[in-house]
């Protein structure tokens, strides 16, 4: 799961990722804040994570979305009614997240507490051993502690101007 602060950003991280995907079998799909659920992107072959109405919408590999709608797929009900099947994202077999721009996700202003208060709830479904990756321009405080929380031994990378990555290759 990649979630991104933005709409406009989940969109491009999806764009990225459909492109990279597109000669493999990883399906790819999009659930982002403010829009329809059924103008939501879902892969097109069905595999991993979601169940959804009238069997187009599938299992993906990659789920690409903003915290809040996350939290709401995660907790919808099974179904419209007792034939109708919504979308749901079922986090039993999660093994990485990534949180892009967590900076701004985990900060302390109201919008964005709302956004730490979705990606903890998120953090609560998934498996125990799921690997939590923060990216970030800035590595602020809030982020750190998030991570030593969430995480046993966290390690931090940090990357300056002219840095080799033969550093990285080490």
């Amino acid at each position: 799961i990649i979630i991104a602060p933005t709409r406009e950003l989940v969109l491009q991280i999806y764009n990225d990722a459909k492109k990279i995907c597109s000669q493999s079998q990883i399906n790819v799909a999009m659930h982002r804040g403010n829009s329809s659920k059924n103008q939501e992107v879902p892969s097109e072959g069905h595999r991993f994570l979601t169940t959804a109405k009238k069997n187009n919408i599938g299992k993906e590999h990659i789920i690409v979305a903003t915290p809040g709608r996350l939290k709401a797929l995660i907790n919808e009900s099974q179904f419209i009614d007792n034939a109708t099947p919504k979308i749901k994202i079922d986090t039993t077999f999660v093994s990485q997240i990534v949180l892009d721009e967590c900076d701004k996700m985990l900060a302390t202003s109201a919008r964005s507490s709302c956004m730490a208060d979705d990606i903890d709830y998120v953090l609560t479904k998934v498996p125990e051993f799921t690997r939590i990756l923060y990216y970030s321009a800035t590595m602020s405080p809030n982020v750190r502690l998030h991570a030593q929380n969430r995480n046993r031994n966290p390690m931090f990378f940090s990357f300056e101007e002219g840095l080799s990555t033969d550093v990285l290759r080490r």
